[in-house]
């Protein structure tokens, strides 16, 4: 039979284990979160230049004005 010490440190082990777990599954939703937010904006002037040509290809938009919004955007 186990003495009361052996259980005890048999729960510490399993404590800390899952406090490792923990910190290791909330560090990956905040990686993957700021991953996301950096993506959607850095494609956001890439979207505005896209759709900025396309204006300009149907005639919608001068080329003067199309050549202001590429400056803008960068």
């Amino acid at each position: 039979m186990m003495d009361m010490n052996g259980i005890m440190n048999g729960m510490m082990a399993f404590g800390w284990l899952g406090l490792l777990l923990g910190i290791t599954l909330l560090v990956l939703v905040v990686v993957g979160i700021t991953h996301l937010i950096s993506s959607r904006n850095g494609g956001t002037s890439d979207d505005a230049l896209s759709t900025a040509g396309k204006r300009y290809a149907r005639g919608d938009i001068s080329r003067e004005e199309f050549d202001d919004i590429k400056r803008t955007l960068g």
